[in-house]
């Protein structure tokens, strides 16, 4: 442990660990880099979680914060591993990833999750006015393994495509059109029929259904997709899952550093290169200040408007909502009116093309700021007894030279939450 607590200071990691009660076993730790720091800062509109499981011998259940870039790049914001996964241990993880932003308010708009009830409680808690929207991919696994169980196959295809009609009905008009005419197909299996409607859409429908997620202002991002992804990348550099938390951080410093490079790489080319596709005088005032993502979401979008117009009601003008962006029939008035895309229609997630872009309140981190701390510290000092400095002033130098420290790893393996698969042979 004192090895891992050293690299992860020397990689410039910050970090936080929990013990068990009165022992020095690690209970749980998270840490971020300082580049991820930057990006969440910059990029806090949403954040996507999933817990993965099998990197360790320990069997500690790992959870993965990520974000994502104006390049549409997926970044790890912060990792943790749980001793359990409990309430309380989310709400531990998400408290310290409300610390890493610079000011109250850049707090993250849209947290997309699978539904952990443990997890989305936390959020609920620590990010009270976020909006939590869950994976219709990982319910619509959920509903085509009940589907199985109570349907033939011959009628499961209908089943689900009529699911999926409900999911992607973009008004709530459609949406209760389509659920009635579900209803009607499935009369004869009225236990399935219950199980949609009272463990998905009744509590959840505002969550994953898009008449609802499209008021929701997510930029794309309403899936956990892009976290499976970085899963299975993890693992791929783990090769193996029965090392020490030493083997699983050198992974995951590894995959963070080949993000970084990649997201750099990616703003130094929409600052310098303007794709041939997009170098029509109508996007001349974006080029260089907007990503090539921005510039893709808005083509798609113009390529809307001979069949769309001036006509919001066909518009529908979803993109304006969810991506911040100009919307077909917005770009039809600027055509008419021989404008210009203006810079200023385009939502500011798009036009952040640099690490070093400046933080709002940056202020908030002045060294004053620190200053009234280091005082506060010593008349907290001065109100303690020997037992308490020397505890107190035992969990300073921790902090300060953590290569020193005591803490040790889990004893043993631990028990999860996550469904782990038997290890049968085969016949």
């Amino acid at each position: 442990m004192k090895h891992l607590l050293k690299l992860i200071q020397s990689e410039n990691y910050v970090y936080w660990t929990r013990r068990r009660d009165g022992s020095d076993v690690l209970r749980d730790i998270f840490w971020t880099h300082h580049d991820s720091i930057k990006l969440l800062n910059m990029f806090h509109f949403v954040l996507i979680c999933d817990n993965t499981y099998k990197t360790d011998k320990y069997r500690l259940p790992l959870l993965e914060i990520f974000g994502v870039t104006s390049t549409g790049l997926t970044f790890s914001v912060a990792f943790a591993y749980f001793e359990q996964e409990r309430q309380e241990n989310f709400i531990w993880a998400f408290e310290k990833v409300r610390d890493l932003f610079v000011s109250k308010n850049l707090i993250p708009k849209v947290i997309v999750t699978d539904r952990v009830l443990a997890m989305m409680n936390a959020i609920h808690i620590v990010f009270p006015t976020s909006i939590n929207l869950l994976c219709p991919l990982y319910i619509e696994k959920k509903i085509g393994t009940k589907c199985k169980q109570y349907i033939t196959n011959d009628r499961q295809y209908e089943v689900m495509d009529l699911w999926k009609k409900i999911v992607y009905s973009t008004s709530v008009e459609e949406f209760d059109h389509h659920l009635q005419h579900f209803e009607l197909v499935c009369a004869d299996i009225i236990t399935f029929v219950d199980y949609v409607k009272d463990s998905w859409f009744k509590p959840y429908k505002e969550r994953f259904v898009v008449a609802w997620t499209n008021r929701v202002m997510h930029f794309g991002n309403t899936t956990t997709n892009r976290i499976e992804s970085a899963h299975w990348r993890l693992k791929y550099m783990l090769q193996i899952n029965n090392g020490d938390l030493c083997k699983s951080w050198d992974a995951v410093n590894m995959m963070l550093k080949n993000q970084m490079c990649i997201i750099k790489s990616s703003f130094q080319k929409t600052i310098s290169i303007v794709d041939n596709v997009y170098t029509s005088p109508f996007y001349q005032r974006l080029h260089h200040f907007v990503s090539r993502t921005c510039l893709k979401n808005i083509d798609e979008q113009l390529k809307r408007v001979k069949m769309v117009g001036i006509d919001k009601i066909k518009c529908g003008c979803s993109i304006r909502t969810t991506h911040g962006l100009p919307c077909a029939c917005e770009l039809a008035y600027l055509q008419i009116s021989a404008t210009l895309i203006p810079l200023d229609t385009i939502h500011i997630f798009w036009r952040k093309l640099n690490m070093e872009h400046e933080l709002e309140h940056e202020e908030s981190l002045s060294q004053y700021d620190f200053l009234e701390e280091l005082e506060a510290m010593k008349a907290y000092m001065k109100t303690q007894d020997i037992a308490g400095q020397i505890i107190f002033k035992a969990k300073v130098r921790e902090l300060v030279f953590s290569h020193t420290t005591l803490k040790r790893p889990p004893h043993d393996k631990v028990k999860i939450n996550g469904a782990i698969k038997n290890n049968k042979k085969r016949k």
